[in-house]
């Protein structure tokens, strides 16, 4: 799905795609399609984590780095761990 730019207030398939991608990190928002309150301040914390300007908004750059950090977060998840 390629997605340009979403923000406060927008909904649909696109803001549930980001939702989903927010919640898989670990923040706490309902992946409903409506872009509120609680997705806002997710992609926030989001953008800060990453060094990226904190505005709430989801264009290409943060979307980037979302859909980055899911293959970092997959390739943790399948390090075995070594009993000592």
């Amino acid at each position: 799905m390629k997605i340009v730019m979403v923000k406060y207030g927008d909904k649909g398939p696109e803001v549930a795609e980001i939702q989903k991608l927010l919640s898989f990190l670990g923040y706490d928002l309902i992946v409903d399609g409506e872009f509120g309150d609680k997705t806002v301040r997710s992609l926030k914390a989001f953008q800060k984590k990453v060094n990226l300007d904190s505005d709430g908004i989801a264009g290409s750059k943060t979307i980037g780095a979302l859909k980055a950090a899911q293959k970092r977060t997959s390739k943790e998840e399948k390090t075995p761990i070594i009993p000592k």
